[in-house]
């Protein structure tokens, strides 16, 4: 645990690295532009749209990807998949830039690869809740102007009493040896080369709109919350900014010849920003592969950790401690484990410092605060920090977000102060 000196020190040092980090000589130079007539710091060399991201996956082409039971793809396979729904979407729906397609099934290979179709090209993904009744998916539809719908067999039947109000397409995922809608992979597979567009030539411009997630609705509807490609972009490379200071920072714990492949256990939603935005979207950064769950279940995804050697193992506080509690943790072997992270609640630190005692030494601890309106960005805490404080949730995830605490009267607040969090930056909802 470090002292109080210790982290005044690191805090020095540490904005030191972070003035330097983002300058013109980093590949993560931030720079000054106006969005919306506000003026931001912003990335200055990061790809401008999401198919960008996902092209990155090129350079690792060969290397497995997602991975569903016995489904397992490469970064290859996936990006010509999706690649080929993204010109079923133009040429067979007529979707083009602008137009809603939402998704609307539980975790699967189908739904990361019906997001990168529908965002390549344009179009708006809305990554409805799975665990929605079909009134729900009803309102969602309605409310978004969604012309188009991918959807597994279990969200077909909920939404079929309701369709005859919409005029809505639907792309089965998965469906039953009786379904009476196209499937998923027979379209991507038809679709002939002659009929396919080059997506480079459809200009997708940072400032586009790209996604509705929908968030809230325990006292009301759910309420669409409406981002761009920079601001899921811009917290994509937020996170890389983090991880790459505290590397400089903490150069011990680098690996030089890591003994296990980057891999993180996916297990929850992905129609959350935590899914969506710091599980999947993030992979693509890191060359990971992406392990899916049906459901989530403690000694499955122990099991997995060890058989598919996960590095990370990220969601709400209370999988960690039910992880810890499982009678398999003694004997899984964790060892390729190098986070333990969390978000969504707060950790005690009573399950903090059994973290800390019962993973192996190389799985950091890590908290995040975040929201759907910020792309799931706010603040964030890990190692040493973490350990020295742990009832925070860190510090402003730098480096293009700001953080304040106001008074009722909009007054900013002194340290120890409680008051509104407030949030500005490159990620902030539209």
């Amino acid at each position: 645990m470090l002292s109080r000196q210790e982290i005044e020190q690191d805090l020095l040092k540490l904005r030191e690295i972070v003035l330097k980090h983002k300058s013109a000589e980093s590949p993560l130079e931030t720079r000054k532009a106006i969005i919306d007539g506000v003026e931001l710091d912003v990335f200055a060399k990061v790809p401008d749209n999401l198919r960008g991201i996902y092209e990155l996956g090129k350079e690792v082409s060969e290397q497995e990807f997602l991975i569903y039971f016995e489904e397992r793809f490469t970064y290859g396979e996936t990006l010509k998949i999706a690649t080929n729904m993204a010109n079923v979407l133009i040429h067979n729906y007529g979707i083009g830039k602008g137009d809603r397609v939402a998704i609307c099934s539980r975790n699967n290979p189908e739904w990361c690869m019906a997001y990168m179709a529908i965002t390549m090209i344009g179009a708006i993904v809305v990554p409805m809740n799975s665990w929605w009744q079909g009134s729900e998916i009803h309102y969602g539809l309605q409310d978004s102007g969604t012309r188009l719908l991918f959807a597994d067999q279990q969200r077909i039947d909920k939404i079929t009493p309701f369709l005859d109000s919409h005029e809505v397409d639907i792309i089965a995922i998965k469906p039953s040896s009786a379904h009476v809608y196209a499937e998923f992979h027979q379209l991507a597979n038809e679709i002939s080369e002659a009929e396919k567009t080059d997506l480079n030539r459809i200009e997708v411009l940072p400032e586009d709109d790209v996604s509705i997630m929908y968030t809230s609705g325990s006292t009301g509807n759910p309420k669409g919350v409406l981002s761009t490609h920079r601001q899921i972009i811009s917290a994509l490379y937020s996170w890389i900014f983090g991880k790459q200071v505290g590397e400089i920072l903490r150069p011990e714990l680098v690996e030089k010849n890591p003994e296990f492949f980057p891999g993180i256990l996916a297990n929850v939603p992905l129609f959350h920003v935590t899914g969506s935005h710091a599980q999947f979207l993030l992979s693509f950064l890191h060359f990971r592969k992406f392990v899916m769950m049906y459901k989530w279940d403690a000694e499955k995804a122990l099991q997995l950790i060890e058989t598919e050697r996960l590095s990370i193992l990220h969601g709400v506080p209370t999988m960690a401690w039910e992880v810890m509690n499982s009678p398999s943790f003694e004997t899984t072997d964790l060892r390729s484990l190098r986070s333990v992270a969390g978000g969504g609640a707060p950790r005690s630190p009573e399950q903090l410092a059994r973290i800390l005692d019962t993973f192996p030494e190389k799985a950091l601890p890590s908290l995040g605060y975040g929201l759907t309106e910020t792309n799931a960005i706010a603040a964030t805490i890990t190692g040493a920090f973490y350990a020295s404080k742990p009832h925070s949730t860190g510090r402003p995830t730098v480096p293009v977000t700001t953080l304040k605490i106001i008074d009722e009267q909009g007054n900013t607040l002194d340290n120890e102060q409680v008051g509104e969090i407030c949030v500005q930056g490159a990620t902030v909802m539209k």
